[in-house]
């Protein structure tokens, strides 16, 4: 069996150990990602129940949300983050005289409320201000509101308002 013979196979077996070191960073770029995520998913979790917890320790009830709102000119709004917050937040709001028109979330959810969830790119409603229930996310959802709505609508946290309303409350 001279060279000549040996090139062929020399070569399947190159192409296969590339293939298999390729298959394996692909793999690991994949595995990293996935871990990427979960670490954003704990730190978004650990920011919310930071939020639940001044929320709660405080006692903040609908009408310091309310008189916040009001004391900003807005008395009609928009929620962005339709999960757990967003519907408390709503549920908060419903019985008093701010108007919570709709509800926007990159998922539209179905949910049991009188209000329609839509997508970012889908908002249109006029509102006094877009209120964000993830404040973990904050800015990525502050900068593609502010392309959907302009620089006329106020784009809050959820996070500013309970700071704010627990230090006016001191």
């Amino acid at each position: 069996m001279g060279m000549n013979s040996l090139t062929p196979v020399l070569l399947i077996l190159l192409l296969l150990l590339l293939a298999l070191i390729t298959g394996l960073t692909r793999n690991l770029s994949q595995i990293k990602e996935a871990e990427r995520k979960q670490w954003t998913r704990a730190e978004s979790n650990v920011a919310t129940k930071q939020m639940f917890i001044l929320w709660i320790e405080h006692g903040i009830q609908a009408r310091q949300i309310k008189d916040y709102l009001y004391a900003h000119n807005i008395k009609k709004l928009a929620i962005y983050g339709m999960t757990d917050v967003g519907v408390m937040l709503y549920k908060l709001l419903k019985d008093t005289d701010i108007e919570v028109v709709s509800g926007i979330d990159r998922s539209r959810k179905t949910l049991n409320l009188p209000i329609q969830i839509v997508k970012p790119k889908e908002f249109s409603e006029a509102v006094d201000a877009i209120v964000v229930t993830s404040i973990y996310y904050f800015s990525e959802i502050y900068d593609t509101m502010r392309r959907q709505v302009g620089n006329d609508v106020p784009i809050l946290g959820l996070d500013e308002i309970l700071y704010e309303t627990v230090s006016d409350a001191n």
